[in-house]
């Protein structure tokens, strides 16, 4: 694995959580 290879999976988890934070603000979850 490479540097860049990390830099990608970072950016993909890191767009998942915010979307679930911005789901949760949006009251459109009661779990996390």
């Amino acid at each position: 694995m490479n540097n860049n290879d990390l830099e990608n999976i970072v950016k993909e988890v890191l767009k998942d959580n915010q979307s679930i934070v911005e789901q949760y603000k949006a009251g459109k979850t009661t779990t996390l």
